[in-house]
């Protein structure tokens, strides 16, 4: 259905709401809430989500309450690497330089230096 992300963006957005996030005025698709202390983010993109909290999973079983959500583990969000290390997150371009690299390369049918 062509207009079936919209749907789906409005109801995540009564869903966050009614969650007690709001959306940040740098980026509407950044949410955020203060919880014990510190802060919660909810990034979003079309149907992605990505959730920083010291408890994601409570967050998910909440969403999953009002709306239907499926949850996977990545490595990757809008072709940006993610790693953990010591428990922390961090994101990295690396491979999606190198998947545009490939692409440039294919299209102007030229090899670059890595």
């Amino acid at each position: 259905m062509r207009t079936s992300g919209a749907r789906f963006h409005e109801s995540l957005s009564a869903a966050l709401l009614q969650l007690n996030f709001q959306p940040s005025k740098a980026d509407p698709d950044l949410w955020y809430r203060e919880s014990k202390g510190h802060y919660e983010y909810i990034a979003r993109y079309v149907d992605d989500l990505m959730i920083f909290a010291s408890d994601t999973q409570s967050i998910i079983k909440l969403l999953q309450d009002t709306i239907s959500v499926h949850t996977s583990p990545t490595s990757v969000f809008l072709g940006g690497d993610i790693s953990v290390h010591d428990g922390h997150y961090f994101t990295s371009a690396k491979t999606y330089i190198l998947n545009t690299c490939a692409k440039i390369e294919k299209l102007c049918d030229v090899e670059l230096q890595h």
